[in-house]
């Protein structure tokens, strides 16, 4: 235990104790409280000492956990929780969404096409394919529609014309 800590929790005791002992009745119970009550405060007080006395208190080791105990994936959670937010929202507008993502490519691009649609149930794909295609520029497009709709690049397939 911590000095600062049997300190803090010494100190809360008492004045605990203290305003206990002040709204305890006179008499045989106020005289059995107030002994119970002082019990207390030397449980408290004598506890460091119980601690450095014993000699066989259990050490735990807790090196076994090393092998399970891993850092979450915060990446990956944020990208969860980022596509269970936005598919809903595409769900309901899929034909809009892919309407507006066509007209702003189309300022940069001849010919674009897009389509939001679910794999599965769960599985949200956009896939736009676009005329002319350059790996650099997929790239662009692909890190451009995921900014736009809130979605992890990896649910945005970006194909050539005819593929």
């Amino acid at each position: 235990m911590y000095w600062r800590q049997w300190l803090q929790t010494l100190l809360a005791l008492v004045i605990l104790l203290c305003v206990l002992e002040m709204l305890l009745p006179p008499g045989e119970l106020g005289k059995f409280s107030k002994l119970v009550l002082g019990l207390a405060i030397m449980l408290a007080v004598l506890q460091p000492l119980a601690i450095l006395l014993n000699t066989e208190v259990p050490v735990l080791d807790y090196a076994w956990n090393q092998t399970l105990w891993r850092e979450p994936d915060v990446e990956g959670l944020a990208e969860r929780v980022r596509l269970a937010a936005t598919t809903p929202f595409l769900k309901d507008r899929e034909e809009q969404v892919a309407k507006e993502i066509e007209d702003l490519l189309l300022r940069q691009l001849d010919l674009v096409r897009v389509r939001v649609g679910f794999e599965t149930a769960r599985d949200l794909v956009v896939q736009i394919t676009i005329d002319p295609y350059s790996p650099v520029q997929a790239q662009t497009i692909r890190d451009l529609a995921g900014s736009i709709l809130n979605l992890p690049r990896e649910r945005i397939v970006v194909k050539r014309q005819g593929e």
